[in-house]
């Protein structure tokens, strides 16, 4: 493997943690949206948590049930729900989450082709 494209590895993973910790803010700032302005919809997906924000209504409460929190912030990369379509901020917030998963997989897997490449060639 030529040694320009392994030294691409610790660049990729380094800044994927930033890219990453905006994820969780911005998914966060979603369900809390959806918490307060959205409050029936987000009863309705089994109350989720953020990664770093904690509901009021669940504070005090040891929760022994699944978390629901990856699927609820997945659900906004493939699809968008009513009450997002309605709440001008939560949609601009999914646009950019989804934008930032894209580029978080781009990231990813550029070093990855490229060895790929580097090895067919």
């Amino acid at each position: 493997m030529d040694t320009s494209i392994s030294r691409l590895y610790p660049y990729a993973f380094i800044s994927l943690f930033p890219i990453n910790i905006l994820a969780c803010v911005i998914s966060d700032r979603i369900l809390y949206l959806q918490y307060t302005f959205h409050l029936g919809n987000w009863e309705s997906e089994d109350r989720p948590r953020g990664y770093f924000w904690l509901p009021p209504a669940l504070k005090g409460i040891k929760i022994k049930r699944r978390d629901r929190r990856i699927q609820a912030v997945a659900q906004f990369l493939y699809r968008t729900p009513a009450w997002v379509r309605e709440d001008k901020e939560a949609q601009r917030l999914v646009y950019f989450l989804r934008g930032l998963s894209f580029t978080g997989l781009f990231i990813f897997f550029i070093p990855i082709l490229l060895a790929l490449l580097d090895v067919l060639l």
